[in-house]
């Protein structure tokens, strides 16, 4: 396994897993908004991939402004059947 900067070509892999964690998304939408977040530098998207083609999960970072924070961040975590997320950096909650 390897963690890797994302591609539009993950895309199928991608919509797939988000199926199975309960979000469906269609593939054709899922590659517009790879080609939309691999061209904006405030997001950072990686893949867990197992080395033979499957994406076992994945990572989206992003610069955001909060009212309330001094260090404003979000990331969100897909991996197996846990979806984490926090939006600062001594809050976290699972989902």
């Amino acid at each position: 396994m390897g963690i890797r900067s994302v591609r539009l070509d993950d895309a199928l892999h991608i919509a797939e897993l988000s199926s199975q964690l309960g979000y469906p998304a269609e593939v054709e939408h899922v590659r517009i908004f790879l080609g939309q977040i691999t061209q904006d530098v405030a997001h950072s998207f990686f893949v867990a991939d197992d080395g033979i083609g499957s994406i076992l999960g994945w990572i989206h970072v992003f610069k955001t402004k909060i009212l309330l924070s001094k260090k404003p961040r979000e990331f969100t975590l897909y991996y197996s059947k846990f979806v984490m997320t926090t939006n600062r950096a001594n809050h976290l909650s699972l989902a």
